[in-house]
């Protein structure tokens, strides 16, 4: 792991006798009110870090087993008593910066993990759960009739019920050495990584009653992904319509972020982009008035908010209607916010500091996205006039103390 890709802050020890480990990432911004709990210090994981705290968030990386390779003795504690570690760290969260609201962020076993404990934890806002974790006798799932496989048979299967024994031996019949021991092996699980199997009417209730986002990713290769369209299609479609769920497919596995940095650039503005919904619209106080295309409703909702939610705001009101236009180009307000996006995930993949960042760009298109994109990081916008000499450039740059510098190739030579 490169100094680029390290934890933003020193470790932390929490839980009884400091048996767990934490990482805090500051939010870019004051005044913080909702916090991001995720699991691991991966490279993945500190770059996502890196880029929602630009967006306003307290980031908090955890890590609950000291040996996080052994696979079957972490997913053991998991079940065992992963809920209470899990709130352990909200715990510490809102001790060490007064969080009350959370998103929980896992993947795996532990985005499993995640929805369990936002089951019986009301200090949950969000949800982001990468390849949730199902059973391994789904792997077949896919080839399943519908008289055969149903949520009834597969909950009667696993509690042993002998009714379920037309899908016990349609399973043993397609895994490979499959046997009466090794069927009970796999549903050894109980507890607090196992997926309820009515997931999708919990998952409505969280929305409906408790107003939760969430996130759900999987990449394509996941056999979870073909178990979540088949059991849980229709619910997830209605979800998605109703804005309170946003599901995705990636073409990369996770494990491949590291080495690829494309894959994880793209992982990282899924989730800030999904992130960035959740933390401008549930703040009632500043938010009076819904967005709608009424100029002065419009002007009544951000009346308050700062300079980046202004915009943003705006952005999506207006997203298909002409933002701004030079000789070359037009962007329209969604395109604006987009490539302002772009920018800030560049600046929190790239810099190697938390200072001012320069501007110096010919007055086009391009200039106002930069502008905002540097905004939206968090960052002081220093902007150089490129009809400038170079020399004053310079000296305002160094004065400014901005060790990072948007241009162009053709400005610097």
């Amino acid at each position: 792991m490169n100094a680029a890709d390290a934890p933003n802050g020193p470790l932390l020890e929490f839980g009884p006798g400091g048996i767990f480990l934490g990482c805090l990432t500051e939010s870019a911004r004051p005044g913080a009110q909702i916090g991001v709990i995720m699991f691991g210090f991966g490279v993945s994981e500190c770059r996502i870090a890196r880029r929602l705290s630009t967006l306003g968030f307290v980031v908090m990386q955890i890590r609950l087993v000291s040996n996080y390779d052994d696979v079957q003795h972490r997913v053991r504690f998991y079940d065992d008593c992963g809920i209470w570690a899990f709130v352990q760290a909200i715990d510490e969260l809102n001790s060490r910066r007064g969080i009350q609201r959370v998103i929980l962020m896992g993947n795996c076993a532990e985005a499993n993990l995640c929805f369990n404990t936002a089951l019986v934890e009301p200090r949950v806002v969000g949800l982001i759960m990468t390849n949730l974790y199902v059973n391994e006798m789904l792997t077949v799932v896919d080839e399943c009739r519908r008289n055969i496989f149903s949520l009834g048979a597969w909950r009667r299967l696993l509690t042993g019920d002998s009714s379920a024994r037309v899908l016990k031996a349609f399973l043993l019949s397609r895994m490979r050495g499959a046997n009466d021991q090794s069927l009970a092996a796999q549903s050894c699980y109980k507890k607090d990584i196992v997926l309820p199997l009515d997931f999708d009417r919990k998952l409505v209730s969280l929305a409906s009653e408790r107003g939760v986002r969430a996130l759900i990713l999987f990449f394509y290769t996941e056999i979870g992904l073909r178990y979540f369209r088949k059991t849980y299609g229709e619910t997830l479609s209605k979800l998605v319509a109703a804005g309170s769920l946003q599901f995705e497919v990636m073409l990369k596995d996770l494990h491949e972020f590291s080495t690829d940095d494309e894959a994880a650039r793209q992982f990282s503005e899924i989730v800030a982009t999904w992130s960035e919904k959740l933390i401008v619209t549930p703040n009632r106080e500043r938010m009076r008035a819904p967005i709608t295309r009424d100029a002065s409703a419009l002007e009544e909702a951000v009346s308050h908010a700062s300079i980046c939610e202004r915009f943003y705001a705006i952005a999506r009101a207006y997203a298909d209607q002409l933002a701004i236009r030079d000789d070359g180009r037009s962007m329209t307000y969604a395109e604006l916010a987009t490539e302002s996006r772009r920018v800030a995930g560049a600046i929190a993949a790239t810099a190697v500091d938390h200072g001012p960042v320069a501007v110096l760009l010919d007055s086009d298109a391009r200039c106002p996205a930069a502008v905002m994109g540097v905004l939206a990081a968090g960052r002081v916008c220093v902007p150089l006039d490129a009809d400038h000499p170079i020399e004053r450039n310079g000296r305002i740059a160094a004065h400014s103390g901005a060790s990072t510098v948007i241009t162009t190739a053709d400005l610097v030579a």
